[in-house]
């Protein structure tokens, strides 16, 4: 779960959906595929909420960690493909730095 502090919403991925503060309302989207053990943070500067990794239902090992990258803006998601990533991984922690 990550927190939009200027849109006040906040983000669960997991049955992917939306929570307007209050009250919780799950919303369906076109968005990442169900996940668990992901990280998320909110980027202020840009106004979304940036979500990788975590572990997926897959037929194999390899497809089950992701090195999938997603925006939300509280309306839509959008994967973002990137020139570089780190391995999919699970149970890890990401933060915003408003100085990069």
């Amino acid at each position: 779960i990550v927190s939009d502090t200027c849109n006040s919403v906040t983000s669960l991925v997991a049955g992917l959906g939306v929570v307007p503060n209050p009250p919780f309302l799950m919303v369906d989207t076109n968005g990442p595929v169900a996940r668990q053990n992901h990280a998320m943070v909110y980027d202020p500067a840009r106004g979304v909420s940036v979500m990788f990794g975590g572990l997926v239902q897959a037929q194999s090992a390899a497809e089950a960690y992701p090195q999938d990258t997603w925006e939300y803006d509280g309306t839509q998601w959008v994967r973002r493909n990137t020139v570089t990533a780190p391995f999919g991984r699970v149970d890890f922690g990401m933060v915003f730095d408003r100085h990069r």
